[in-house]
């Protein structure tokens, strides 16, 4: 039997769900799918720079050239791809799209009941929670 579509993505979603993908991103991967073309950018400039001051003499312009816009291509793409990424953890409300923290489903359960105009009430009915 093929492998369909849906499958597949399902499939994937679980393997990404296996590496931690559904954990809240760090403050380097906020950077970074906030500003792609930056970090394009500085790392093409880095990596392209490095090769062409490279310590055995020989500059090769064109070829540290290419190299910086590949590497510079490459990175932006990973930092596009982390930016749908976290568009996907709002979306599901593990992240509350600001903070480099969990939100937690129990935490926004609560949060949606305080919105909808019933408060919760501790084990006897008559007071907050502890």
């Amino acid at each position: 039997m093929p492998i369909k579509g849906e499958g597949l993505a399902r499939a994937f979603w679980a393997f990404d769900r296996a590496l931690g993908g559904e954990r809240p991103p760090t403050r380097v991967k906020m950077f970074a799918a906030r500003r792609p073309l930056v970090v394009g950018l500085v790392t093409g400039l880095f990596f392209g720079g490095t090769y062409l001051i490279s310590p055995e003499g020989g500059t090769d312009v064109a070829a540290g050239g290419i190299a910086g816009v590949l590497t510079g291509a490459w990175f932006a793409m990973f930092a596009r791809i982390e930016r749908a990424r976290q568009r996907r953890l709002v979306r599901l409300g593990v992240w509350d799209g600001v903070h480099a923290r969990s939100v937690g489903r129990a935490e926004a359960m609560d949060e949606r009941r305080l919105d909808e105009g019933s408060r919760p009430s501790g084990p006897a009915g008559n007071g907050p929670r502890a």
